[in-house]
């Protein structure tokens, strides 16, 4: 790094002693997708933080380091150990050291397994809400018109339309408001002409009486 004093411009060294638990304990805090994991390598590929580190050392697991740090920045597919692998590169400033993250393609497929179940059941609360949402509004908009249904036949054999409860949407209540005065006006009617009729019986039975005693 370049260190300026008094004008002067030095060429130096940034030396920082970092504890390798810290190091440790950072990268364990990072999460990826199913059996994946995170390593750190230098610009050689020379491993400097491996959550398998012990058993790579002592020869009873590997890991593609060397070809890791030769990856520019991004996301790469290879395949190691006859396994399909997502690796993503992540260089870090001047110490050159990449940050290299590796999820096994299985990992990956099982966690679009259990999304898509996830979309799944979603899917499927939303068809039953939505139906049943559907039935209490049918419900909320038929039963009103059963029960004015069922008034209007009453009216066919008792001649009165029953009282029906003031429910249902505005044209339901209206609907039942106007056959309520249609029925209303028709039993003023059908005593108009049963009044009319009584009144011409009553008149010809006067004029038949007449006749039957003309001196009275």
């Amino acid at each position: 790094m370049e260190l300026t004093n008094r004008g002067t411009t030095q060429s130096g060294v940034l030396l920082v002693d970092m504890r390798f638990a810290g190091i440790e304990q950072i990268c364990l805090n990072i999460r990826l997708t199913g059996e994946g994991y995170l390593y750190i390598v230098d610009s050689k590929g020379e491993i400097i933080y491996h959550p398998r580190q012990q058993l790579i050392y002592a020869g009873l697991a590997q890991e593609d380091n060397l070809h890791a740090a030769q990856l520019s920045d991004g996301t790469h597919w290879q395949t190691f150990q006859r396994e399909r692998q997502q690796v993503t590169v992540k260089t870090v400033g001047y110490t050159g050291w990449k940050l290299v993250g590796v999820v096994p393609v299985k990992g990956i497929t099982a966690n679009s397994g259990q999304f898509l179940l996830f979309v799944l059941s979603v899917l499927l609360f939303a068809i039953f809400l939505l139906v049943f949402v559907n039935i209490r509004i049918s419900a909320h908009i038929a039963q009103p018109i059963r029960n004015l249904e069922k008034a209007v036949n009453e009216v066919g054999k008792k001649g009165t339309l029953p009282q029906i409860p003031d429910e249902g949407c505005y044209e339901v209540r209206h609907l039942e408001h106007a056959i309520r005065t249609i029925v209303s006006t028709m039993h003023h009617l059908m005593e108009d002409v049963i009044a009319q009729e009584e009144d011409k019986r009553r008149s010809e039975l006067e004029v038949l009486h007449t006749q039957i005693n003309p001196y009275k």
